[in-house]
C-alpha cells in the first residue's frame, strides 16, 4: 500500500493535473478587492433560489425572510424561491429547468443543495452546456464548509 504524501500525488492518482496547484497569488495593491467589482446581470431575467429548509438548523427560510430578500430587493434583482420539499428535489428540478428563463441560480443552503443542483446539470442532456451556468451560494447550512474553503483559497475572511 502506497503511502501518499503530497497533494499533488493524490491529484496525478485521480488523473486531474490542474494548471496550477497553489492558492491564487496575493492581489495587487492597485486590484480591486473580491466582490467588489459590480458583475453584470441580465436584469430582464429572474435568478431562481433554491432554499433547503432543514439547514442552518431550520434557519435558513428566516435567513432569507430577513436578510436575503431584503439585499435582492434593494439590488433590484427579481428572483423565484423554490423551498426543496425532500432530498434530491433539487436535483429533479435542475435537470428539467428551462436555464433560459433565469440569469443564474443561488443556493441558500449548505454543501448537500449546491451538491444537488450541479447533478442536475450534469444529467441533462446539454450538460456540458449548462456546467457552465452562473451559480452562486450563500451559506445557510451549520458548518458552510464549501464556502469555508473557497472564502480560504480566494484570501477572504469568512464569517
Amino acid at each position: 500500500m502506497a503511502v501518499i504524501k503530497k497533494k499533488t500525488q493524490v491529484i496525478k492518482i485521480l488523473g486531474y493535473t490542474p494548471p496550477a496547484l497553489s492558492p491564487p497569488p496575493p492581489p495587487s495593491p492597485s486590484a480591486s478587492p473580491p466582490g467588489s467589482s459590480k458583475p453584470q446581470v441580465d436584469h430582464s431575467k429572474k435568478i431562481l433560489l433554491f432554499i433547503n429548509p432543514n439547514s442552518g438548523s431550520g434557519r435558513a427560510v428566516q435567513t432569507y425572510r430577513k436578510q436575503v430578500s431584503t439585499l435582492l430587493g434593494e439590488a433590484e434583482v427579481s428572483h423565484e424561491v423554490l423551498v426543496t420539499e425532500r432530498a434530491s428535489h433539487a436535483t429533479d428540478v435542475v435537470r428539467t429547468l428551462d436555464l433560459t428563463k433565469y440569469a443564474g441560480l443561488v443556493i441558500l443552503s449548505g454543501d448537500g443543495l449546491l451538491f444537488e443542483v450541479y447533478n442536475g446539470l450534469l444529467a441533462r442532456p446539454d450538460w456540458e452546456e449548462a456546467i457552465q451556468f452562473p451559480i452562486g451560494i450563500i451559506p445557510g447550512g451549520s458548518g458552510n464548509g464549501l464556502a469555508r474553503s473557497l472564502a480560504h483559497w480566494l484570501r477572504c475572511v469568512f464569517t
